[in-house]
């Protein structure tokens, strides 16, 4: 007799296929081309036009000289465009994230898509929330490199926030 096993009809949900950490670098390294040459100097360019707009309207705003401006001045500067920075990346995900798409500019190139790990699509506000926890897991870069290290190859941001990518 011989010992027959049964084929098992596996579905497109069992054979989806979870992204290692090298490939998910690569899109968010695309995502981060396309913000530093696309989104911050549009967003600066806009700041510009504003300010201009306003000093047009003779709308008195003094600028600060260069003599006066003090290292608390310079942190402060650097802190807000740290913070408008991260916010711009968050927005950019979240809204890419949610969207029909499933995907960021660079997740979208290389044939990835982030859901909900009941299969949904993603809401905007759990975009938000995962987009934040991202930029927390690559700071303490712990929470990105346990994409290898888990079955489902999740990072800490996606554990907390639910979600996962797939290969479409």
């Amino acid at each position: 007799m011989e010992n027959k096993r049964p084929r098992i009809k596996r579905s497109a949900r069992t054979q989806e296929h979870k992204l290692l950490f090298w490939p998910r670098f690569l899109s968010f390294t695309i995502d981060a081309l396309i913000a530093v040459f696309l989104l911050i100097p549009g967003i600066n360019y806009l700041f510009h036009w504003l300010f201009s707009l306003l000093h047009y309207f003779k709308v008195d705003f003094t600028p600060i000289s260069i003599v006066s401006i003090n290292e608390q001045d310079v942190l402060k500067s650097l802190f807000l465009v740290v913070f408008i920075n991260c916010l711009i990346f968050i927005l950019y995900t979240a809204i890419l994230e949610s969207s029909r798409i499933q995907a960021t500019f660079g997740k979208w190139f290389l044939q990835m898509k982030v859901y909900q790990t009941n299969g949904e699509r993603l809401s905007f506000p759990r975009a938000v929330v995962r987009a934040t926890l991202k930029l927390l897991s690559i700071v303490s870069i712990v929470g990105v490199l346990m994409i290898d290290l888990n079955e489902k190859r999740q990072a800490l941001h996606d554990k907390l926030s639910g979600t996962m990518i797939q290969s479409r």
